[in-house]
């Protein structure tokens, strides 16, 4: 039997490789740790059931993680002990026999080969501030950036880990501060030049805003029945080949057959030129289906919004108080989708009853519902 060890990176992986159970009642296994030989493992055939039993010894260290392999490169926890004793783990939940003695019995199924590998806490390297702060930020924020990491509060400190976190809870409080990203607001900014901001007022919601004119029609809306995608097709005037600045209809039959697209639209307007202007081709305006602008605004949320913490929280709401495209009517209203993901960002540090209560009115999730 041939044991190889495994490149190390702050955890100790002891290998176990190319079990033939079939060939053997028992097995002798050893483990490798670093440059040093463990103690032998017997690993026990039970022909009747066709099961390998496996010794698992008390822990040395805080922490001991067994996976399997059968290939060597996705590995999956089959047990695993954290000070406890050694517990099941899902998917592979296999039985877990407490003996008399300091060890446990670990029945496994009979395969034609396993890769087994234990993993420990200790000789755990102690990482930097910069790598603590980054593995936070993983899950505090949809991911770590290096100015996240660089102006981390206090990341240079000798102190930076204290008794009580307290650089964590400084950075937690900075992003309570920081003004929401309201996905409702940041479509209506840059969609329908007819939106008007009713935001300031008491009855109305903080993401009802008006269109901004500095950014333009660049996300996608609906006026009644009617699609204003942002390219060539699109009625506003002066913004597609539909109408011209003064609202009146262009003639298509003035423009060749190389200037117009499939439904005989001329290729022209500002949107065309806009996208001219960048270097981009007319082509790059179109595959945007209408559903897709609520993604589009998702993903600027999680990408580039400074109030991360927010939006990480607003994320994991929404994954509680679930709508979907199928089974709600008229899906391809972004504003209605977008206005019900704010609920979770304009209430995700505050009440959760709040969050419930909305959730309860919303008219998106009643007609998700019916």
């Amino acid at each position: 039997m041939k044991l190889h060890q495994l490149a190390t990176s702050h955890v100790v992986q002891c290998v176990m490789i190319g079990l033939a159970f079939w060939l053997w009642p028992t097995l002798s296994i050893k483990f490798l740790v670093t440059e040093s030989v463990a103690d032998e493992v017997n690993l026990e055939i039970n022909l009747a059931t066709g099961s390998v039993e496996l010794p698992l010894a008390e822990p040395e260290n805080p922490i001991e993680i067994l996976e399997y392999s059968d290939g060597l490169s996705d590995w999956v926890t089959i047990t695993r002990n954290y000070g406890s004793g050694w517990e099941r783990t899902f998917p592979f939940a296999y039985p877990i026999e407490n003996t008399d003695t300091s060890q446990s019995i670990l029945t496994l199924p009979k395969k034609s080969k396993s890769f087994f590998r234990k993993r420990s806490t200790s000789v755990i390297d102690n990482p930097s501030n910069k790598e603590i702060a980054s593995r936070f930020l993983l899950q505090a924020t949809f991911g770590p950036t290096l100015e996240a990491i660089n102006h981390f509060p206090n990341i240079n400190s000798e102190n930076f880990i204290d008794d009580v976190y307290s650089n964590f809870e400084i950075w937690i409080d900075q992003q309570i501060s920081i003004t929401p990203f309201l996905h409702r607001a940041y479509w209506r900014q840059r969609s329908d030049p007819n939106f008007d901001d009713w935001a300031w007022r008491n009855d109305y919601l903080i993401n009802e805003v008006g269109h901004n004119s500095e950014f333009g029609h660049r996300l996608g809306f609906y006026r009644g029945q009617v699609l204003y995608s942002p390219d060539w097709r699109c009625p506003l005037p002066g913004h597609g080949g539909l109408f011209d600045s003064s609202g009146n209809p262009i003639d298509s039959s003035n423009y060749e057959e190389d200037q117009t697209d499939w439904g005989g639209v001329p290729i022209i307007g500002s949107h065309v030129n806009d996208a001219s202007e960048e270097g981009m081709s007319h082509w790059d305006l179109r595959g945007v289906h209408n559903s897709d602008f609520k993604k589009i605004v998702w993903f600027e949320s999680a990408i580039n919004a400074n109030d991360q913490l927010r939006q990480r929280v607003a994320w994991a709401l929404s994954q509680y108080f679930v709508v979907g495209e199928k089974g709600s009517n008229q899906r391809l209203l972004n504003e209605r989708w977008l206005n019900f993901y704010d609920i979770f960002v304009r209430n995700a540090f505050g009440n959760f009853r709040d969050i419930l209560g909305e959730v309860t009115w919303s008219p998106h999730m009643g007609y998700y519902l019916s």
